[in-house]
């Protein structure tokens, strides 16, 4: 199955439930200007997801919550470069830090990313069913129509600020 299509003719909450409920297994890219994003999905549930933009990177959480140091954090990507894997999973192997804060920094990514997503107003979309290599990183799985719910309420209490 592919789709493809326009942000303005088809809301991503809509794409990402039909998503989820069909249990689906591939790549949902979203493009916007010069920024791109993906959503990696495994029987309709989120597992990774990644963007061009630094503000939800990994890395970059992770530093800010004094996680892991910037030195760390090069050595590591450098090794994820050679070792062609994801980051997440160099961090964790060299013990940085644990799967569990992993988990818990690669939820807030996702949530990050979905969010942006639901904020853009124009772009494109495709959808195509794929398996992917998954042992390149460490998947979590996350409920999409969980993610999307959380994403329309920020939504709302962004709103509700603004008018406030």
């Amino acid at each position: 199955m592919s789709l493809t299509g326009n942000i303005g003719t088809i809301s991503l909450s809509g794409l990402l439930q039909l998503l989820s409920t069909e249990q689906k297994t591939g790549i949902l890219s979203v493009r916007q200007s010069d920024m791109e994003f993906q959503l990696f999905l495994l029987d309709g549930n989120v597992v990774y997801a990644t963007q061009t933009l630094k503000v939800a990177r990994l890395g970059e959480l992770l530093i800010n919550d004094n996680h892991v140091t910037t030195k760390q954090l090069n050595e590591c990507l450098e090794i994820s470069f050679k070792k062609k894997q994801a980051l997440g999973k160099t961090l964790v192997e060299s013990k940085h830090i644990t799967k569990e804060i992993l988990e818990k920094y690669l939820y807030t990514q996702v949530q990050e990313i979905v969010f942006t997503l639901f904020c853009m107003e124009e772009g494109t979309f495709l959808y195509k069913n794929s398996q992917f290599e998954m042992r390149w990183l460490v998947p979590v799985e996350i409920n999409t129509l969980r993610l999307v719910m959380e994403a329309l309420e920020r939504l709302d209490d962004n709103t509700l600020d603004a008018y406030n």
